[in-house]
């Protein structure tokens, strides 16, 4: 659901830059009261980072290759399986829950104590 409303605001940023290309016209700013009103800037911020989440979205497998009677690429067991989602997508395996675990527990760690960075 996310990722549908995330494609759709990204669709709504690139017709307005294309609108502002070819016609020199901002839809955006037209439709709210101009570029500085805190609607447009609200949309814009909206569009934003529906356009940063689909960036995600050419880093994730196809729904084919994802799923394979219940088992993800990746080895694990899919929740879908047991019924916690319809999708076919792979978000929710314990596998993929796990890789964000561990990245979240690198993040703080390395936020708890800048100093024992070591770059190369």
């Amino acid at each position: 659901m996310i990722d549908k409303i995330a494609l759709i605001l990204a669709i709504i940023g690139g017709l307005n830059w294309g609108l502002v290309g070819i016609f020199q016209l901002d839809a955006v700013a037209w439709v709210f009261g101009g570029s500085g009103s805190i609607f447009s800037r609200i949309v814009y911020t909206l569009v934003a980072l529906g356009a940063i989440w689909c960036v995600s979205l050419l880093f994730r497998p196809e729904p084919r290759e994802a799923v394979r009677h219940g088992i993800c690429n990746a080895g694990g067991i899919c929740l879908p399986r047991f019924g916690f989602s319809n999708s076919p997508w792979c978000d929710l395996c314990e596998y993929g829950l796990m890789r964000l675990y561990k990245m979240a527990e690198r993040v703080y760690n390395i936020l708890k104590e800048p100093h024992s960075i070591k770059l190369v």
